[in-house]
């Protein structure tokens, strides 16, 4: 009994410092996410708006590989997947998304894993 609960413990710890860090770092990319998903129609991605996107195709990466190794709740990872899916509703964001997941660096990470597990 002392043993699972060890357990149990150790894993809501890694869960709790998972999901800091994680939000934390989204915290940081998340206005000029936004900023960028909002810009003018027609506005192209500048060099600075590919490397806050690549950040963010990073974090999201990592979340999955954290969410496939069981540390993070499928509720959670669902929620993650929400939010990844409004930023692939713009299309040059989606587009060099795509691209970049063709490189196979992602780890078997996908926008259709991502869309299968958002709610709604």
């Amino acid at each position: 009994m002392g043993f699972l609960y060890s357990q149990h413990l150790q894993q809501s710890r890694l869960f709790k410092q998972l999901f800091t860090e994680f939000n934390g770092r989204y915290d940081k990319l998340n206005q000029p996410l936004n900023e960028i998903r909002d810009r003018p129609s027609g506005a192209l991605l500048n060099p600075e708006d590919r490397k806050v996107l690549f950040d963010y195709f990073n974090l999201c990466t990592e979340q999955y590989l954290f969410f496939r190794a069981g540390y993070i709740d499928k509720n959670v990872w669902g929620s993650w997947c929400n939010g990844m899916s409004q930023f692939t509703e713009d299309p040059e964001i989606r587009e060099l998304w795509e691209a970049e997941l063709k490189s196979n660096s992602y780890y078997g990470f996908t926008l259709l894993v991502c869309r299968k597990m958002a709610p709604g």
